[in-house]
């Protein structure tokens, strides 16, 4: 009688312990969610954009570089009033110079077209004198100096130790100002060849993704970028100085030069000539010129959209309580795939808790032969396995059915580069698509931003493509065609290594958080 009771009891308190787990619903498109504003007086919670509500935006994904690629090229030759352009990197190769001379064609059609990129990480041969005929032909690039000047700013300037803050965000809008006209694109593509596919070689041919959407929130990513151009004027005004409480988030400045038809400056510059005469510009005109037709673009109405902005440097982190909150609404599946899994504590007891509770949880990131960043990040990386996977033997996960699976991209064996894409779906009706990586220098360092969705069928497009495309089970082999799955014995290898790779390890580890 004792024993029944006694499992009863602990029946009954395992339930219990698992309903504590679980979290209000949809919390993330509840305007009157709280979120840690920025303790700045001068920011505070400026940077917190509101929801739009189902059928205000119609919502698609690009899934493909070439697609990516096909569609920015679209938006600009379409753009009528003004082309606004972040990205954390943009290469002086076939992509970058083939969009650059159609954004020459627009400013002389007089069409505002405003740059925004972090010269310290597009830094490459010929980029400087590449930027210097794009703003001789009188488009702004707001981040641009000389890279000695920008080092020495952002090393000695006012707020020290800026040089690591770099701006990661991914962000294109054309029209904005125009509420029936109007088109964004963020997630995680910079403007370069492999971003786009623009390839024959297997390690140049990147998979990644972008959320593009029309409607009510095209506003917002116009604002989002608006206040990172203002920052960047304010600090090459100051010196790189530490922030002194300039109205940043004011863009009328921006919005009133998309009215007004610049001066053509085609005698200041020199177009490129667009006749392609090696593979790879042929290559980049062939993506240019696909029709949307081939692209295949599922468009959902049914979403509600929040666009969300992390900028360390003032503070934000907005990010990062996105994510959790959306792992603890989860009830049954989460997907992520990440280039760079190197996850904070909160977000990964998060994923522990969502496990006890039954959810089935799927990781995809880089292994040793598919990521760009080398053998240190991916070290790091597999560290975090074990700490994870061992929730898969805890007495809760496994009454519930919860479970963590972690998977590697193989690359380069299956004609495949990098996975540069920061995506998540949940419970196939939540998603986030942007530049925010699972690694410290996201939370701490990047300023960086997503696109939040709630929408059932977008989360089933989500889900379909993660199992069936990026995972590929083969049944009559028995195993996944484009991704080694992680055992919990090689998790707890790699965590339970010799001692000299143990401490090799946390060095990495230690240099990954404070750079």
């Amino acid at each position: 009688m004792r024993r029944h009771n006694f499992f009863f009891v602990a029946i009954f308190s395992l339930f219990l312990a698992h309903q504590a787990l679980g979290a209000a619903k949809y919390s993330t498109f509840d305007d009157a969610t709280k979120y840690h504003c920025s303790p700045m007086p001068e920011v505070e919670c400026k940077g917190l954009l509101n929801t739009h509500s189902e059928g205000e935006n119609q919502v698609f994904t690009l899934k493909r570089g070439v697609d990516a690629f096909t569609y920015r090229v679209k938006m600009i030759r379409e753009a009528k009033r003004s082309i606004r352009m972040q990205y954390l990197i943009y290469k002086n190769d076939e992509a970058g110079r083939f969009i650059a001379n159609l954004l020459k064609q627009k400013h002389d059609e007089g069409v505002q077209v405003t740059l925004l990129v972090d010269m310290l990480a597009s830094f490459g041969f010929g980029v400087w004198d590449f930027f210097r005929d794009l703003m001789k032909y009188g488009i702004e690039i707001a981040s641009y100096e000389e890279p000695v000047t920008f080092i020495i700013n952002e090393i000695f300037g006012t707020n020290p130790g800026s040089l690591l803050h770099r701006y990661h965000e991914k962000i294109m809008v054309v029209d904005g100002e125009d509420p029936e006209r109007g088109v964004a694109i963020m997630g995680g593509l910079n403007i370069a060849n492999e971003y786009f596919r623009i390839s024959k070689e297997a390690i140049h041919l990147w998979t990644d993704m972008d959320i593009g959407f029309k409607g009510t929130a095209v506003k917002d990513a116009m604002e989002m970028f608006d206040r990172d151009v203002n920052y960047f004027r304010h600090l090459t005004r100051t010196g790189h100085s530490q922030y002194s409480g300039e109205d940043i988030f004011n863009n009328t400045d921006l919005i009133t030069r998309a009215n007004k038809r610049p001066a053509s400056s085609i005698e200041h510059g020199t177009l490129i000539d667009e006749t392609p005469k090696t593979d790879l510009e042929k290559m980049t005109v062939e993506y240019a010129n696909l029709p949307l037709s081939a692209l295949n673009l599922a468009v959902y109405s049914d979403a509600k959209v929040r666009l969300f902005q992390s900028r360390p440097r003032l503070k934000e982190n907005y990010i990062e309580e996105v994510y959790v909150n959306m792992i603890n609404e989860s009830e049954k599946e989460i997907i992520i795939v990440n280039a760079y899994y190197i996850p904070s504590n909160n977000i990964k007891e998060a994923l522990r808790n969502a496990a006890k509770r039954g959810v089935k949880i799927h990781i995809l990131t880089n292994s040793y032969g598919s990521t760009d960043m080398g053998g240190t990040i991916t070290s790091v990386s597999q560290y975090y396995y074990h700490s994870l996977m061992s929730v898969n033997f805890d007495p809760m996960a496994i009454w519930s059915g919860g479970q963590v699976r972690i998977y590697e991209w193989k690359g380069r064996p299956i004609g495949e580069g990098t996975v540069h894409a920061k995506w998540a779906a949940f419970d196939r009706k939540q998603s986030i698509i942007g530049s925010y990586n699972l690694a410290p220098r996201s939370k701490y360092f990047d300023g960086e931003s997503i696109v939040a969705v709630q929408s059932r069928s977008m989360g089933l497009e989500l889900a379909k493509f993660f199992h069936e495309e990026m995972l590929a089970f083969d049944k009559t082999k028995g195993k996944f065609t484009k991704s080694d799955e992680i055992s919990p014995r090689q998790a707890e290898k790699l965590f339970n290594n010799v001692l000299s790779e143990q401490i090799k390890l946390w060095f990495q580890r230690l240099i990954e958080i404070h750079l």
